[in-house]
Formats: C-alpha cells, sequence, structure tokens
C-alpha cells in the first residue's frame, strides 16, 4: 500500500514520524493492541519522532498510535505533505507538524 511507503519517505525528509515502531516499548504498552486488535492481519504502527536536545542527536520517539491497515480511506499528496484519512483518524502529515484527529464514532 502507499501509506507506509509516503511514511517511511516523509521520515527520512523530516524526522518528525516513521512507520513502524522505533526504540523499546515498555513492557505493558503493546497489550492493547493485541487484544484490540487480534483478529486484524495487517497493523500499521506508527512511531511519532521528536527532536534531539542537541541538533546532531538523533530523534527521540515520543509517541506511538497504531490502526488496522483495512480502515485507510484515502491516501493522498506528497511525501513531505500528505494526509491520510481512515474511519476514525485523519492524519496530516506536513514538513512543519504532524496532526491526528481523532473522531467520535458516535458522531460518525
Amino acid at each position: 500500500m502507499i501509506f507506509p511507503a509516503l511514511l517511511r519517505a516523509y521520515g527520512r525528509i523530516t524526522r518528525r514520524a516513521t512507520f513502524g515502531v522505533v526504540g523499546d516499548l515498555p513492557p505493558l504498552e503493546d497489550i492493547p493492541d493485541q487484544i484490540i486488535y487480534a483478529e486484524t492481519a495487517d497493523l500499521y504502527q506508527v512511531t511519532l519522532l521528536g527532536r534531539g536536545r542537541w541538533p546532531w542527536s538523533p530523534p527521540e520517539p515520543i509517541g506511538r498510535f497504531s490502526f488496522p491497515a483495512c480502515t485507510i480511506d484515502k491516501v493522498a499528496g506528497s511525501p513531505d505533505n500528505f494526509v491520510a484519512l481512515t474511519d476514525t483518524l485523519h492524519m496530516k502529515f506536513h514538513r512543519d507538524y504532524v496532526r491526528i484527529s481523532v473522531l467520535d464514532r458516535a458522531m460518525a
């Protein structure tokens, strides 16, 4: 699918987010994904990255979220500025920021 390729390219260009898990996860952090998405074959995991303390230090993982691959409705844009829409998430990956909007299923 195009979303992982765009997100990997976005990570190389901006160093703000990347596809997959970066760094060590605390032991209990992965349990909700295993329970909620137990029947889901493909689970996309996105790691949000923050700037290091010094300009030459590598980016540090500051957050992580995941969602089933089958829920992606639309992906549009270029590698340094794209939008991905699912049934519950609107994700905007811009050169200067990452914006994640979580939609309430009760309102949809």
